[in-house]
């Protein structure tokens, strides 16, 4: 049996392999190696590794600079799988060479989701060349295809059927190492995947496990709650510090309405899309909606719903039936849905468990197929793909809808056609089915053919539109070789191709994890956006606050000299600058956040560079060191904005210099005033005063401090917040998990020495 399994799982290995190198392939030779999408693919996922590369081996500190205009490593990357295995990969590779190993990468994710899932999906089989047919379902789903553009999301699909393995293992046959292994790697992986997996995990020991001697049930469940907690305690270092990150973002606050209790029509029309129809573009559908950025495809390759149809059509009252009834009703619901983030958002990005349990029930269907009405099954899926695409081309056609349903014709007929193709496929493997002995092989065949065109034809769908590799490494390169040129200045740059993949600090990003005092101060100026900062030149003023000097730029004007000259592919690029605040300097009067809103926005610019601006319940604490601008007028932004860039200039902090835990500066002040920094205010940031501890205000989202007349020495060290309780809680799991390792052994060495 152990020769068997080891067969087996290297035909899996081989197999996801196969079909990861024919999807991918030629889209990266095509490309002279690289793996280009579009949108978040190419502005988030490869930045951003480009960046942890660059930290993690130049030990650049517990704050990035570069990350708007500023936070902490953890919270700005945990999210983006810092803790993952796969990332920690990347470290092995120059910086310069993370466009090129994306593709790989992506196989490689693939190959350990499909072994994880042929490890859990063979417990279901007897013959288990269907076992590894559903890992190739699982780990080629249309969830994976439609997420392409999200490159971190794949880690958590890879390793989370090793939580049900372990449970299995713990429930079964007492052994708990595997599982809080499991839950350990699945925290480290992605916090926010790793939340809804606890969500599954509830419901999946309920109905699995539930028995009527209910002091057994609540006493397994008791173990499983512990060894949990070793697990999340082992990987506390991360998770700690995200979960006090998030904290406080609009993101995370519950959407519970009467109105989320069910979803319009249209929206019925896209999961039963997400169902039937293969993985597209989440920039560009073919219907419904011309985007849809929710995750929302559970397709499986070939044989799509209608084996798990199947196995619910026997009406056969077990767990697993009732399970997948149950992850359909939470589908149809946005409350229900959102139920596994925790009431915050409704999407389905918890739909790759789903496809788990829909594998499970495919590959036992599979491996029992007399017992099992495949037949009505095919039939009950084909009437569904066949009602979906007339009631999308009616509603596309009839004109009291008054919109389209239909976005491209030609991308509707092939997901159509190749879903379509799959269950007629399928309908001809089962009539032939059990009538020779490679009725398994072919349909691994089958199935590993119908992973290739569905990932395939999902690259192509992403590649569509997208710049050219050319044009894309250009800009690449040139970030990396943008470099710090003082510390007291950034680039007007918004770019995360340009500000993340060297050492260049901009004013903005494109990220879903920026610091939550950054979007603070955007609120300053009427802008909330989650993912997208506001730009420096969309208001007056706001461009020298942010201490925006440098420019680039690949043509000068006549009376133009650059700083620096740069060339990158044997074009010239000019790096310029232009008077502007710098990031620290004196202010000696304040106003208030509302005052502030009292004025027009293309004012609060300049109120912001001639004032400190706090909140009112900082009044009477700040009054005793600077006077109130009660009723500010800027009538001139031409005139008034230069002059208050020259009066910052003349007080701004000097010596000013960054290092690997924050930055350091000296000021010579000759009455009360405040400092402002253009630095996101955050609870970890720690102030100090001639080596003595003082107060830090939060002035809208940045940060100011109180002095009398003197000189000082000015520190301000950042500490991670809950990084170091988050590592003593790792370090005292670790001592368990080794304890719970080493009883386990024993008893085993204990259990052969008897025998």
């Amino acid at each position: 049996m152990s020769q068997e399994k080891d067969k087996n799982i290297y035909i899996c290995m081989a197999l996801c392999f196969l079909a990861g190198i024919a999807s991918f392939g030629y889209f990266m030779y095509s490309h002279n190696g690289i793996l280009l999408l579009r949108d978040d693919f190419n502005y988030q996922q490869i930045p951003f590794l480009t960046a942890l590369n660059h930290c993690v081996k130049n030990f650049t500190g517990t704050w990035c600079w570069n990350v708007d205009l500023g936070t902490h490593m953890v919270g700005a990357y945990s999210f983006y799988n810092l803790g993952s295995p796969f990332v920690w990969g990347t470290f092995l590779f120059p910086e310069s060479w993370v466009p090129y190993l994306m593709g790989w990468f992506y196989i490689l994710k693939y190959m350990v989701a499909g072994v994880t899932a042929y490890l859990y999906l063979r417990m279901f089989v007897k013959n288990r060349s269907y076992a590894i047919a559903g890992a190739l379902l699982y780990s080629f789903s249309g969830f994976q295809s439609t997420n392409l553009l999200f490159f971190h999301f794949h880690d958590a699909v890879a390793f989370f059927p090793l939580l049900l393995i372990g449970l299995e293992n713990l429930i079964n046959h007492h052994k708990k190492t595997l599982f809080i292994f499991a839950v350990f790697i699945n925290c480290m992986v992605n916090f926010f995947f790793f939340i809804s997996e606890v969500i599954f995990l509830i419901l999946y020991y309920i109905l699995r496990f539930w028995k009527k001697d209910l002091v057994l049930f609540f006493k397994n469940g008791l173990t499983c709650v512990l060894c949990g907690m070793t697990g999340a305690g082992m990987a506390a270092v991360l998770f700690l510090p995200s979960i006090l990150y998030i904290t406080g973002s609009s993101r995370t606050a519950p959407s519970l309405s009467l109105q989320t209790l069910f979803y319009y029509a249209g929206y019925v029309l896209l999961a039963a899309k997400g169902f039937l129809l293969p993985g597209e573009s989440m920039s560009s559908q073919s219907s419904i909606l011309p985007q849809y950025f929710m995750s929302a495809n559970c397709y499986l390759p070939m044989v799509g719903g209608s084996l798990a149809f199947s196995y619910i059509l026997k009406r056969k009252k077990d767990w697993l039936t009732r399970l997948l009834v149950i992850l359909w009703i939470f589908s149809c619901s946005p409350v229900m849905d959102s139920a596994f983030y925790l009431f915050t958002q409704s999407y389905k990005r918890w739909w790759f468990m789903f496809i788990l349990m829909l594998a499970a029930a495919s590959v036992t269907v599979l491996d029992n197929i007399e017992e099992y009405p495949v037949k009505a099954g095919l039939s009950l899926n084909m009437f569904l793909l066949i009602a979906f695409g007339a009631v999308t081309v009616y509603l596309d056609k009839a004109s009291w809808t008054g919109s389209s349903f239909i976005f491209d014709q030609k991308m509707f007929l092939a997901s159509f056609g190749i879903s379509f193709a799959g269950l007629l496929l399928t309908w001809v493997w089962r009539l032939t089915a059990g009538k020779n002995r490679t009725a398994s092989r072919s349909l691994l065949a089958g199935i590993s053919l119908f992973c290739v065109v569905t990932t395939s034809y999902a690259v192509n769908l992403y590649q569509k539109g997208a710049e050219s590799t050319a044009d894309y490494m250009g800009r690449y390169h040139l970030g990396l070789q943008l470099k710090n040129l003082d510390s007291q200045y950034r680039y007007n740059l918004t770019d995360n191709l340009l500000t993340f993949t060297g050492e260049a600090a901009g004013t903005g990003s494109f990220s879903s994890t920026i610091s939550n005092s950054v979007h603070d101060f955007h609120r300053l100026f009427d802008f909330d956006r989650l993912n997208i900062s506001l730009t420096p030149d969309s208001v007056p003023g706001l461009r020298e606050l942010m201490a925006a000097k440098y420019s680039l730029t690949s043509s000068l004007l006549p009376d133009q000299t650059p700083l620096e000259t740069l060339t990158v592919s044997g074009n010239p690029w000019y790096i310029t600058e232009e008077p502007v605040c710098p990031i620290g300097f004196t202010q000696d009067s304040y106003m208030t956040q509302e005052e502030l809103h009292a004025l027009p926005v293309d004012k609060r610019g300049a109120a912001m560079l001639d004032n400190l601006i706090i909140h009112s319940s900082k009044e009477d604490f700040v009054s005793s060191h600077l006077k109130h601008r009660e009723q500010p007028h800027y009538s001139d932004n031409h005139s008034e904005i230069p002059a208050l860039v020259s009066l910052s200039q003349k007080n701004k902090v000097t010596d000013f210099v960054r290092d690997q835990s924050g930055f350091q500066c000296r000021a010579d002040i000759q009455s009360e005033k405040a400092v402002f920094f253009s630095i996101p205010f955050d609870n970890g940031w720690r102030a100090y005063i001639n080596e003595k501890r003082t107060d830090i205000l939060n002035c809208g989202g940045m940060m100011g401090i109180l002095l009398s007349p003197g000189e000082y020495d000015i520190s301000f060290q950042y500490h991670i917040p809950g990084l170091k309780a988050g590592m003593w809680i790792s370090l005292f799991s670790i001592c368990v998990f080794i304890a719970v390792v080493y009883g386990e052994t024993d008893r085993f060495r204990g259990r052969r020495k008897r025998g």
